[in-house]
């Protein structure tokens, strides 16, 4: 009798083992496949960020309620969900998730995460009109990316701060960062990026009035976007390519890059009008003003369907332009139509080619003296603007010693984010193989608990027998 409790305690205390051990492999089994999970959740969502941001936030905000996501992966996904409010150009939005994002990454030694959390302020800055913050977030991304060896965002962070340096009128350095953007994408062959570097260095050529290297950039930018489908660029580029031509006087290659564009313009939203635009300022430099009439015509509808205000008061010039020959009171009601709806766009450069545009009308009907008013008008709105670009020049220059002030700083997290990157790797390294070897012993363990089972229950039954 006693023989056969004890027998029944040493089974249930055998089951009770084997029930833990199997709970443990269970678990640690749910645990990596929930990881995998969460990681192929995270892919998906970035491919949804550009084209489908409103869906993807409710869908990150349930994602961020798991109670077994890692702390990593939280931070991950709430940059997603920062970028899809910048996205939405809800900018207020993101740049608050960026910044909670950015000192919880510091807190717990992400340094990858901190580096894109500063990337995406640098964007916002840049779109609200502070280039001086853009400029320096953007430097700082740089020196973090480059210390963690991420090479496309490296890339991007370059070519940040070329995109700030056009913006203030400083292209000398807006070109210089584009190059060494352009090298880092051709070394990690990004042919979608290699695509928009050259098409942007086109365009700073463009500014420059180098207007024949300008053409040469765009066209290795459109024989990449041609290369890899990039469809809803190859509109941009060539119509880019177009305004070129138009101004070294090539009219037939100007046609035949807009005709390229135009059959592209499919694919790129809200461009059709622009090109409609130029094929209007193609005819007009050729003295086709019919036809010019008729794509100006064609631009103004869609630009006033669009909401595109301040194309349109560029078509209104070019209709003016048109009928400066044809019908001189037709033309003054479009110029003074221009005038005044880019006063309240406040946009001076605008204004100003209004201005200038009336003082022609006026002359050509030889009201000299209110063409002399509005020339007047013209001369000291571009004074007005000289002096912004100078004071834009100062800021820039203020930018640069300010950078250089806190290159020793910027220098210091080179450093640290190089040492936290080691830590991170360390940290993955160690907990991947401590979860492996995890598992591994508790299998062996349950190898050898059945093994050693077995063999005790035919001990007992060898003894029952001889018994």
């Amino acid at each position: 009798m006693l023989l056969a409790i004890l027998l029944i305690i040493h089974r249930k205390y055998m089951e009770i083992n084997l029930r833990l051990i199997i709970g443990l492999v269970i678990f640690s089994i749910s645990f990596l496949s929930n990881a995998q999970s969460d990681e192929a959740f995270f892919n998906s969502i970035k491919e949804k960020i550009n084209t489908s941001p409103q869906q993807v936030i409710p869908l990150i905000n349930k994602k961020l309620s798991t109670p077994t996501l890692s702390k990593e992966m939280k931070l991950l996904l709430q940059i997603e969900l920062a970028k899809a409010f910048y996205s939405l150009e809800d900018y207020s939005q993101s740049a608050d998730i960026f910044i909670k994002v950015k000192m919880k990454a510091i807190r717990l030694g992400f340094g990858y995460i901190e580096a894109d959390s500063i990337l995406g302020l640098a964007s916002i800055f840049f779109e609200l009109g502070d280039y001086k913050s853009a400029l320096f977030n953007y430097q700082q991304a740089h020196i973090m990316f480059e210390a963690i060896g991420n090479q496309l965002r490296v890339g991007e962070s370059l070519r940040g701060v070329s995109g700030t340096y056009t913006q203030l009128g400083d292209f000398e350095s807006s070109l210089e960062y584009s190059i060494r953007a352009l090298k880092v994408f051709q070394n990690i062959n990004n042919k979608s990026n290699l695509a928009d570097l050259n098409n942007n260095i086109g365009a700073i050529h463009f500014y420059l009035k180098n207007y024949t290297k300008a053409i040469q950039y765009y066209q290795q930018a459109i024989e990449i976007a041609d290369e890899i489908d990039k469809l809803d660029s190859l509109s941009s580029y060539y119509f880019n390519k177009g305004e070129a031509y138009i101004e070294i006087k090539k009219y037939d290659l100007a046609e035949e890059a807009l005709n390229q564009a135009l059959k592209f313009s499919a694919y790129a939203k809200g461009e059709i009008s622009f090109i409609h635009t130029y094929f209007g300022k193609l005819y007009l430099a050729q003295g086709l003003l019919d036809k010019s009439l008729v794509e100006f015509d064609k631009a103004l509808i869609l630009a006033r369907s669009q909401g595109q205000n301040s194309l349109e008061v560029e078509v209104l010039h070019g209709k003016a332009r048109v009928f400066l020959s044809q019908n001189k009171n037709l033309a003054l009601v479009l110029a003074n139509e221009a005038v005044n709806k880019a006063e309240k766009l406040d946009r001076p450069s605008l204004v100003r080619d209004s201005h200038e545009l009336l003082s022609k009308v006026y002359e050509k009907q030889q009201n000299f003296e209110q063409a002399f008013k509005h020339s007047e008008l013209y001369h000291q709105i571009d004074n007005q603007i000289i002096n912004q670009d100078q004071q834009t020049k100062l800021v820039k220059l203020s930018s640069s010693i300010e950078i250089e002030q806190n290159q020793h700083k910027i220098e210091l997290l080179k450093k640290d984010s190089a040492l936290q990157l080691q830590l991170i790797k360390a940290e993955k390294i160690q907990r991947n193989f401590l979860l492996g070897g995890t598992i591994a012993f508790l299998l062996l363990l349950f190898v050898f608990y059945r093994r050693l089972h077995h063999k005790k229950q035919s001990i007992y039954l060898k003894s029952q027998v001889e018994a």
